[in-house]
């Protein structure tokens, strides 16, 4: 129960839904786009393309902690919220 209040309180399963999606979206991009097989990475590649999903990750952590962008994360204030 309380588990339920604090996801829709705070929207983080959308966020991190959104986080997965664009992290798995870049890195499968970025592997093919340098010619790596998926099935085949090496350690070196595999940093690569984590660092890329990583990265690109960090765009919906930004939308999320935004004050001003109300699709999910924090408001500037509670009035707004309601």
């Amino acid at each position: 129960m309380a588990l339920k209040s604090i996801l829709a309180e705070t929207k983080i399963d959308e966020a991190l839904v959104d986080f997965v999606r664009t992290f798995l979206l870049v890195s499968i991009s970025v592997a093919l786009g340098l010619g790596i097989p998926l099935l085949d990475i090496t350690g070196g590649d595999f940093r690569v393309i984590l660092s890329a999903g990583l990265a690109s990750g960090l765009q919906v952590l930004q939308t999320y902690l935004d004050p001003s962008n109300n699709r999910y994360g924090l408001i500037k204030d509670a009035a707004a919220k309601k």
